[in-house]
């Protein structure tokens, strides 16, 4: 599609979504605040859970009071000037049973970000600028990710555990308008903040494996130029996107937005209704498209997503998703995901428990891969966590080996 084509119907896509916000704003007889609905690794998100003060095992002593000086400089810091900071260490390591690998791999993400509140900062309509710098190193001699192809694991053991330079990976400004009716985001995003989210869908807090912890049934691009619009009414959002397909998430460039025209667009409608224990009860549906792709030749593709997370009470939420991706642009054809996640098992208000399962099958006639998975969060301090891992790989696809494979892991989280 013609890029002025796509610009004039993301225009007036926008156009539209304001022209209901401010009916619906002006149908109200006193005002409501309505909130979006991001992945819990958005950065806002990620801002408002580093001031969580959670119960943990230790409660006291230097580093807990290292947290709260540092949380309370932070707040300070915000109220003068509308900038509130944030930081995370998560190093992960995991250890593959197959003998046709190097068994052991380690890599560390460390993100810096902020947000720059500029605009009505004390009303409902903020506008904002989000910032994020990450780096990814070596903890052992191969990455994860690396280990993943090593046991020939269809999606990786990990997701995002790999070597990245230091780099600028999103620059955006964000606004609400019509009283948090409408909220777009313009400049260099992550489209999984958006599309196809729910609450443990992160690499960092939750799962390991790919499978439960991202979507490797849609073709995300990289964070790139692009940009978000989502309207909200009463109960319901309706979210749309488009993205570089070609972007560099480690560079700041606009080349390729400028001169190839190739985009991955989305549109999502969804349903939130009461809080559980880690956010709202939220049933979607999420359609993608990519256009093709030149340098390298690459074809369009589609696929959708059905996804739904429900709350049992506040300490069982059970969650489920079936991804399609059509046109053998992805190495997946179909998968089917689900869990449980337990807040505070066995009585523990400093845990969290989870088992989940996914079943893959690819676009290629070869035999289909599926996963079983349980973590085990621990509350250390206020501000570090650890959790223990374990994965069994069945059918591994890209390998010979019949017998599971499996991963054991352990990650640590340091975030202020």
């Amino acid at each position: 599609m013609h890029f002025a084509t796509k610009f004039c119907s993301i225009f007036g896509i926008l156009l539209l979504a304001c022209n209901v916000a401010f009916a619906a704003t002006t149908q109200q007889n006193t005002p409501t605040t309505k909130k979006t609905y991001k992945s819990p690794e958005d950065i806002t998100r990620l801002l408002q859970d580093a001031q969580k003060m959670r119960p943990s095992i230790i409660k006291y002593g230097p580093i807990v009071d290292l947290g709260k000086k540092l949380a309370s400089w932070n707040q300070t810091l915000k109220q003068k000037t509308g900038l509130i900071l944030g930081f995370s260490h998560t190093p992960l390591w995991q250890y593959a049973s197959s003998s046709s690998a190097r068994q052991f791999a380690g890599a560390g993400d460390f993100d810096f970000y902020g947000q720059w509140h500029i605009f009505n900062t004390s009303k409902t309509n903020p506008g904002s600028i989000g910032f994020e710098l990450e780096n990814r190193h070596h903890l052992a001699s191969i990455t994860p990710i690396e280990l993943s192809k090593q046991i020939g694991a269809f999606w990786p053991t990990a997701s995002i555990y790999n070597a990245q330079p230091l780099a600028l990976i999103q620059l955006w400004w964000e606004q609400y308008l019509f009283d948090k009716h409408l909220m777009f985001r313009l400049g260099k995003i992550d489209q999984t903040d958006f599309f196809d989210a729910n609450e443990f869908q992160t690499s960092e807090l939750f799962y390991f494996n790919s499978a439960l912890a991202d979507n490797p049934a849609i073709a995300f691009p990289a964070n790139g130029l692009g940009g978000i619009v989502e309207l909200n009414l009463a109960k319901f959002y309706l979210t749309a996107g488009f993205g570089d397909v070609k972007a560099d998430k480690t560079e700041l460039t606009t080349s390729t937005f400028a001169n190839d025209h190739e985009f991955f667009e989305a549109v999502e409608l969804g349903l939130n209704l009461r809080k559980n224990a880690f956010g709202p009860d939220n049933y979607h549906i999420t359609l993608w498209h990519t256009d093709d792709q030149t340098s390298p030749n690459k074809p369009s593709g589609y696929g959708f997503t059905v996804s739904a997370q429900h709350g049992l009470n506040q300490y069982l939420i059970p969650f489920a998703r079936f991804a399609y991706s059509a046109k053998q642009i992805l190495a997946l054809k179909e998968l089917f995901s689900g869990g449980i996640v337990i807040n505070h098992p066995f009585n523990s208000k400093v845990s969290v428990l989870g088992f989940g399962a996914a079943y893959g099958i690819p676009n290629a006639n070869v035999r289909s891969q599926y996963i079983a998975e349980s973590f085990y969060r621990i509350q250390v301090t206020p501000n570090i966590q650890v959790t223990p891992d374990v994965q069994l790989i069945f059918n591994p696809l890209r390998s010979n080996v019949n017998n599971p494979v499996l991963v054991a892991g352990l990650r640590t989280r340091i975030y202020l």
